[in-house]
C-alpha cells in the first residue's frame, strides 16, 4: 500500500538541509512560506517545525497518485472545523505540465463539511506551472501527483512543509543532519529540524527535551563555541 502510494515509477529522497546548504539557508527559512505558516499555523501553536522536506520526481509511465489531505497523518485533528496543523509548498524544479503529471489540486476542499466526500472530476485541476513557480497549500487540501503520461520526461518537484510543533513531523529532521553542521545554525533553523525543544503556551509544556532541557543546552553548546 505504501509503494503504491509513493509510485513505482517515482523517485524520492529527503535530508534536504542536510544535503543542500541553499536548502537550509534560503528555502527552509523562506519569508513568504514563514510568513504563510505564521499566519495560517502559528496561532495554534507556539512554534513550528519542518514536517518534511523531500524531494519528488515521477517518472514515465507514472500512475496518477490517489488523492489525499497531508494532514491525514494526524486523523485526531482533521476536519473541516479543526485546527489547521500543516501547510505544505510544492516547488517546480522542472516544467510542471499535465503529460508530465503536474499536482492535481482540489481547491476549496479544506473548506468542506464532509471531509469523506469524493470530488468530482470537474473539481479537480492540475497545477499547471513553469520551472520555478511554487504551489502553496493547506493541509487539508485534497492533492496528488499527476500521471506522467510522456515517454522521457521527469517530473521533478520539492516539497517543504510545516507542522505545529505539538505533533510529531513525517520526517525525523534532526537525525538525517549531523549535530557538527547543526551547531553552526542559526537558532531558528534549529528549530525547524527539531534541534530545540517546544516550550508549550504553559511553563512547564516542554517538548522533544534531552534531560528536560533544551538541546543546545544539553548538550553544551555554548561551552564548544566559547572554548
Amino acid at each position: 500500500m505504501v509503494q503504491k502510494f509513493w509510485g513505482s515509477q517515482t523517485k524520492r529522497f529527503t535530508r534536504l538541509a542536510s544535503r543542500s546548504k541553499t536548502f537550509r539557508d534560503d528555502v527552509l527559512v523562506h519569508p513568504i512560506l514563514r510568513q504563510v505558516a505564521d499566519r495560517e499555523i502559528l496561532p495554534h501553536c507556539a512554534a513550528y517545525w519542518m514536517n518534511t522536506g523531500q524531494v519528488m520526481v515521477i517518472g514515465p509511465g507514472q500512475s496518477a497518485q490517489w488523492l489525499h489531505r497531508d494532514a491525514d497523518n494526524w486523523p485526531l485533528v482533521l476536519g473541516p472545523h479543526e485546527r489547521p496543523v500543516t501547510v505544505s509548498c510544492m516547488f517546480a524544479l522542472t516544467e510542471f505540465t499535465a503529460e508530465a503529471g503536474a499536482t492535481r489540486v482540489v481547491p476549496g476542499s479544506h473548506r468542506w463539511d464532509d471531509f469523506s466526500r469524493v470530488p468530482n472530476p470537474d473539481e479537480v485541476i492540475q497545477a499547471v506551472m513553469p520551472a520555478g513557480s511554487a504551489l502553496i497549500y493547506s493541509g487539508t487540501v485534497l492533492h496528488g501527483g499527476g500521471e506522467n503520461t510522456t515517454a522521457d520526461l521527469w517530473r521533478e518537484g520539492m516539497h517543504l512543509s510545516y507542522l505545529v510543533g505539538w505533533l510529531t513531523p513525517e520526517e525525523a529532521g534532526c537525525l538525517g543532519m549531523s549535530e557538527e553542521v547543526a551547531r553552526t545554525l542559526r537558532p531558528l533553523q534549529q528549530q525547524l529540524l527539531g534541534w530545540r525543544c517546544y516550550d508549550g503556551d504553559m511553563a512547564a509544556a516542554r517538548l522533544w527535551t534531552l534531560d528536560y532541557e533544551d538541546i543546545p543546552v544539553a548538550l553544551d553548546w555554548n561551552k564548544e563555541a566559547s572554548s
